[in-house]
């Protein structure tokens, strides 16, 4: 399960969203593969959370991509040792910036609607016509 917020207020040019992630795995039946047939180990219970901060630098944008920064901690635990892990990491990224706004409105429904022209088929069910 992720949860995410993005702040109204940049931070300097930046647009920064903190996210938050938990999760678990199970995984009933673990064999150790060594040898022919393996050896049975037993269940395994994964739990794991990680941070993160985005700075997301739109003014700086080039041919449609824009930097981003994200600063990411977290750990996996699990029964089983070798499963388990520790996480600090920076990253960049030029992840391409999303189409303008003009185009797109919110909806009625849970994916929004989209505004369209002539003959797109879009189904009517998550489309609205686009009106000048």
């Amino acid at each position: 399960m992720r949860a995410s917020y993005g702040f109204a207020r940049q931070l300097g040019p930046a647009k920064v969203t903190a996210g938050l992630s938990i999760g678990r795995s199970d995984y009933p039946l673990l064999y150790l593969n060594s040898g022919i047939y393996g050896t049975y180990i037993g269940p395994r219970d994964d739990r794991s959370i990680y941070g993160d901060l985005t700075f997301f630098f739109s003014d700086y944008d080039y041919a449609g991509f824009a930097p981003t920064l994200r600063l990411r901690a977290g750990h996996s635990d699990s029964n089983i040792d070798i499963y388990s892990s520790r996480e600090v990491s920076i990253s960049l990224g030029l992840p391409a910036l999303p189409p303008p706004s003009a185009p797109f409105s919110s909806g009625g429904n849970a994916l929004g609607s989209r505004q369209i022209k002539g003959d797109d088929p879009c189904p009517s069910s998550i489309c609205t016509p686009w009106s000048a």
